[in-house]
């Protein structure tokens, strides 16, 4: 039977620290299961807004089974497994949205390719370590950028001021 949903909040409660863990690791797991089937399977597909729904399905698809996967090997009762899900789910499509159309991208791939080249016995070098850091400031500058324009559009809303 499915538990209310006060109780699933006071479950998350009692075990954020679990849960944020385990969380960041599954949606993480997700992000780079899809960007390996990506171009053996998905790429395949011609039609780009089908694609797109395909990779969308795909991801929601992993979050279920990885929550399952997650269920059966800790045994833990199956009642809360479709908020665990459903959260996941929503937490890894946000964190997919970000990945995909912010600078976020390029950083994980940059570092991403370094940790493959240390993993290969290779050394990081001061390039290397430049580009990372200008990855980082780059996403800075324009998380700045897009601040400033939010502030923008919130000091000019005279209707909300005069509330």
């Amino acid at each position: 039977m499915f538990y209310n949903i006060e109780v699933a909040i006071n479950f998350v409660k009692e075990n954020w620290e679990t849960f944020w863990l385990v969380g960041v690791i599954m949606v993480s797991a997700i992000t780079v299961l899809i960007g390996i089937l990506k171009p053996i399977l998905f790429d395949k597909i011609k039609i780009k807004a089908l694609r797109k729904t395909c990779l969308a399905f795909s991801n929601v698809g992993l979050c279920f089974l990885g929550n399952a996967i997650l269920f059966f090997a800790n045994n833990l009762n199956f009642d809360l497994y479709f908020h665990s899900s459903f959260t996941t789910a929503i937490v890894s499509i946000l964190w997919y949205w970000l990945y995909e159309n912010t600078l976020l991208r390029d950083l994980i791939h940059k570092i991403g390719s370094v940790v493959l080249n240390k993993l290969k016995g290779g050394k990081i070098t001061k390039k290397d370590q430049e580009e990372i850091v200008k990855e980082v400031k780059t996403i800075v500058a324009e998380v700045k950028k897009e601040n400033k324009k939010t502030q923008k559009v919130v000091k000019t809303d005279k209707e909300l001021k005069n509330l």
